[in-house]
């Protein structure tokens, strides 16, 4: 008996390991150095956790007597963490066989101290579920071993199915017709907290058996917890207009209808709503201490289970930590529904190339040599990007062959990598939500090696689950074809610097009739981009020979502007005419729907321009001037391209191909001056020197 006296060898046993408590109670034990027991009616639930390798894990059913004592052998603290949630019409009764037989079993095996953790237990009519813990809390409290019931509502931490509840209505719904329980208040704790205080008690001394009531510093409706989430996670205050006809049967089908929290746990969950949760008393700060940082209120809370998602550590690290994180983080045991709404796109093939060559492409990704897949896609949703005031492509990357973490690659950021295995960008373009594209490369006995390639994106409210659904029918074109261009780059060894290459796949020595289908499809995609560079520089000249500009800033020179904005506009329209020649000349097909899909993107893209809905703006010029600007520049890297490319293909006139190319120069120095003076125009205050419109310098 004298080793059971030594607290660092003290044995725990923890039950309803496989839950959201128990899974995380676990790593706090081990972390203080005791040894810990997990009993599950089947062990193999339990060994996917981090820390399986560290615990002992027993078989048995709290409902039968032989193997609840066996687990218990030897124990001296032990944690009752199962409920019969969702259980059936029959779960009071089997919570109610459950605690008899383990508080029996304890007792029998001298079981120094029962924790158990339940639900408030407020004055008046209880619901079945807060009515079934009270009488497990009582139960544990006779069972003749100094025992501890915690009472604790709300738990806030990714994972809690009550968080996860509030977490997807908040998220899901702008404007919410609610159930009359959404004024209930409520006294929320934070999972960090509920696990300091579960640890703490298991030292009290043997005279202390009783209940505590364990809260955070905030006493608020559902309501109020809605409206603080949506502050914390960025977005819009929510709508909330609480009706008395939903019974908590229609509730907790308009739970299961929004959320894909189970239905078997919402109901439950939404009838113990109807009670007033607030502690009562605060006598557990006369046995225990508080929380290191003080209790957690609840907007520390939901930042902290927002934490994973905001540092990109989300479904990344879960599966293979070795150590857990902090409490409020989500694991991989969790239910599928735990942790938020995250969509995934992942794609994975062979490689015939070595682990070395594929990392070579991974890591050369993005500026010059773009992404492997539907040029045109990206540069129109760059150009999107920029005109909702985002960074667009233009940003390029600063080394072609490395990346380091915290730079910038077109409109992503390194976030991590690891080479020569991982690259993990995050998306800085203006999105309902947060995005990430992870590469991964593994090596295989072969000699080959696997490309892995996943999309990630978690979104922000409504327009967040609407924007991934809207572009979903895209996927395959643009993350399939990556993912087929990058393995394609790894096989045939392509030069680094070969921007033609990594654009189109274009490679002497290919076979032929793939290179030609190759660089149809690439001089179609500049061909349809060409058409929205026309509509745009039209659309530009046309808005300077407007009458109503009378009262811009720059009405002096704006008959000047017109006329060179015409011109230029004339230029773009013959280029594109000049690309059509060049088509039909290779005998390629033309592609008018990719035209008409740009046209409908110019159009979108008229509305909400830096300040106006649909009428100008001040920053109308500036931004139009930019657009024109990536797209003469795309354009010119093009007649770069074919002049690569007319080795290979002798009905290309490079001579007329350079004439293209000085003309797109040309056409870039037009711009740029435009450009400054409408910075200028813009920006400048009165009496400032005129640095916009000063000349250009070669």
């Amino acid at each position: 008996m004298g080793d059971r006296d030594d607290r660092a060898g003290r044995l725990f046993l923890v039950t309803g390991a496989s839950g959201y408590i128990g899974g995380r109670l676990v790593p706090e034990l081990l972390r203080r150095g005791h040894r810990v027991r997990c009993m599950a009616r089947s062990a193999r639930r339990l060994r996917d956790h981090p820390w399986a390798g560290q615990v002992e894990i027993v078989e048995a059913d709290a409902t039968d007597p032989e193997s609840t004592r066996l687990a218990l052998s030897g124990v001296d603290v032990a944690y009752y963490l199962i409920h019969a949630i969702g259980g059936g019409s029959g779960f009071a009764e089997t919570d109610r066989r459950a605690a008899r037989t383990f508080a029996g079993a304890a007792r029998d095996a001298g079981v120094r101290r029962l924790v158990y953790l339940g639900g408030m237990d407020p004055a008046g009519e209880l619901s079945p579920h807060l009515s079934s813990r009270a009488e497990v809390g009582r139960i544990m409290l006779d069972a003749g071993v100094p025992a501890v019931w915690l009472r604790a509502a709300v738990i806030t931490g990714s994972g809690s199915a009550s968080f996860e509840m509030l977490r997807y209505l908040t998220e899901r719904l702008p404007v919410m017709v609610t159930p009359r329980w959404v004024r209930t208040r409520l006294q929320p704790i934070a999972i960090r907290d509920v696990l300091h205080y579960l640890v703490a008690v298991a030292d009290l001394p043997a005279d202390v058996s009783r209940g505590f009531d364990i809260g955070g510093p905030d006493v608020l409706t559902y309501a109020d917890m809605m409206h603080r989430y949506a502050a914390v996670a960025g977005l819009r205050r929510r709508l909330i207009i609480p009706v008395p006809a939903l019974s908590p049967g229609l509730s907790s089908l308009w739970v299961g209808g929004v959320t894909p929290v189970p239905g078997s746990l919402a109901r439950p969950l939404v009838e113990s709503l109807r009670n007033e949760m607030v502690c009562r008393e605060d006598d557990i700060g006369r046995y225990v201490p508080p929380p290191p940082d003080g209790p957690t209120g609840f907007e520390r809370a939901v930042s902290l289970a927002l934490r994973r998602v905001r540092d990109a550590d989300v479904a990344t690290r879960w599966s293979s930590a070795s150590v857990p994180g902090a409490p409020s983080d989500p694991l991989p045991t969790d239910p599928d529904w735990a942790g938020g709404s995250l969509y995934t796109d992942e794609r994975t093939r062979t490689v015939n190339a070595s682990a070395e060559r594929s990392w070579t492409v991974i890591e050369g990704i993005g500026g010059d040599r773009g992404w492997y897949s539907f040029p045109l896609a990206w540069r129109v949703r760059g150009i999107l990007d920029r005109l909702v005031g985002g960074v667009g492509l233009r940003r390029g990357r600063r080394d072609p062959h490395r990346l380091r973490i915290g730079e910038t690659v077109d409109f992503w950021r390194v976030e991590e990598i690891e080479p020569p295995r991982l690259l993990r960008l995050r998306a800085e373009m203006r999105l309902p939500g947060l995005a990430w594209l992870e590469l991964r490369v593994t090596e295989r006995d072969d000699g080959r090696s696997d490309y892995t390639q996943r999309a990630l994106f978690h979104p922000r409210g409504l327009t967040g689950h609407a924007y991934w659904w809207a572009f979903k029918p895209f996927h395959d074109r643009v993350f399939g074809g990556m993912s087929r261009g990058i393995a394609r780059a790894a096989e045939h060894d392509r030069p680094a610097g070969a921007v033609y290459a990594a654009r189109s796949g274009y490679r002497p020595g290919m076979d032929v009739t793939r290179s030609r289908e190759l660089l149809g499809i690439y001089l179609n995609d500049h061909l349809a981009a060409a058409a929205g560079g026309v509509a745009l520089a039209r659309r530009v000249a046309r808005g300077h020979r407007d009458p109503d500009r009378a009262s811009d800033p720059a009405s002096e020179r704006a008959s000047d502007k017109a006329e060179r904005l015409g011109r230029l506009a004339d230029d773009v329209a013959a280029d594109r005419g000049a690309l059509l020649e060049i088509l039909t000349s290779l005998g390629l097909p033309v592609r008018r729907y990719k035209s008409l899909a740009v046209s409908v993107a110019e159009k979108a893209g008229r509305l909400k321009l830096n300040g106006g809905l649909v009428r100008r703006s001040p920053l109308s010029d500036v931004v139009e001037l930019e657009a024109m600007t990536l797209a003469v520049q795309g354009k010119r890297a093009g007649w770069r391209t074919l002049l690569a490319v007319a080795e290979q293909e002798p009905a290309l006139d490079t001579e007329r191909l350079r004439m293209l190319e000085e003309r797109a120069d040309e056409q870039l120095a037009i711009l740029e001056r435009l450009r400054a003076d409408a910075l200028r125009d813009t920006f400048q205050k009165p009496g400032t020197p005129d640095r916009a419109a000063a000349p250009l310098r070669s």
